[in-house]
């Protein structure tokens, strides 16, 4: 995963212009959902032109992140036990799709010649709102992970070879699972691929959680820290 703190895989700078179009172009896809629900197994559409006009960045619907105390990362009614260093803080990331009150850990794995960080290992949770289009858990995980494929990588090319996309349960509720390596090639990055896990689970009305986590290939140290955080998630209320 790219490293928020460089040169971000694609430009995040979007006019207002650009912001208008993406929220007339959700809003079409919504009112179109009502009538015309994609269907179980269906996958959203592929082409990489549509996935960037319909994958808005994360939004941070709070004027100030909500704080992260105590032992667990937390966002609406989802968490996971914090993992501890070299994992970050938790903090509020823009670039997941569809994302509300994102909040992420993440250890470096690349840095550029000046020290930077170019490329991160993550886990995170986040919020995703029915009323975004989303149809239960199946749905929500089938379309953020066209979006993450679609945007955290720019322009290049992406393999994606799923392990398991299937149902499953989160401390008793609905979910569903993708756990998929994506293989790719980008400018200055050593890493060639990573897994990527994909959890999402029914919380509240009208509201489901979404666990994500993408280890570099580079960095298998970390798989079994996402592994124990996915395998912490709990749901409140």
């Amino acid at each position: 995963m790219s490293s928020g703190r460089r040169r971000s895989a694609v430009p995040w700078l979007i006019g207002a212009v650009a912001l208008a179009v993406v929220l007339v172009v959700v809003a079409v896809l919504v009112l179109r959902s009502l009538v015309e629900p994609i269907g179980p197994g269906a996958d959203p559409e592929p082409n990489p032109t549509t996935r960037s006009q319909v994958c808005p960045d994360a939004a941070l619907e709070t004027a100030t992140p909500p704080a992260q105390t105590g032992n667990r990362v937390r966002s609406g009614a989802l968490s996971y036990a914090r993992l501890p260093q070299p994992f970050s803080p938790p903090r509020w990331d823009s670039r997941v799709p569809f994302g509300r009150d994102v909040q992420s850990q993440d250890a470096t794995v690349e840095r550029d010649a000046q020290g930077v960080p170019t490329w991160v290992a993550a886990v995170l949770v986040a919020r995703l709102l029915a009323g975004d289009g989303f149809y239960g858990p199946e749905q929500g995980a089938k379309v953020v992970a066209e979006c993450v494929t679609g945007k955290f990588y720019g322009n290049a090319a992406v393999e994606r070879t799923d392990q398991r996309n299937e149902a499953t349960t989160v401390d008793g509720r609905s979910a569903w699972l993708i756990e998929a390596h994506l293989s790719f090639s980008l400018p200055d990055v050593a890493t060639t691929g990573e897994t990527m896990t994909i959890v999402v689970v029914e919380t509240v009305a009208g509201e489901a959680g979404l666990f994500y986590a993408s280890i570099p290939d580079t960095s298998p140290q970390f798989m079994p820290a996402a592994a124990a955080a996915q395998s912490t998630l709990a749901v409140d209320g």
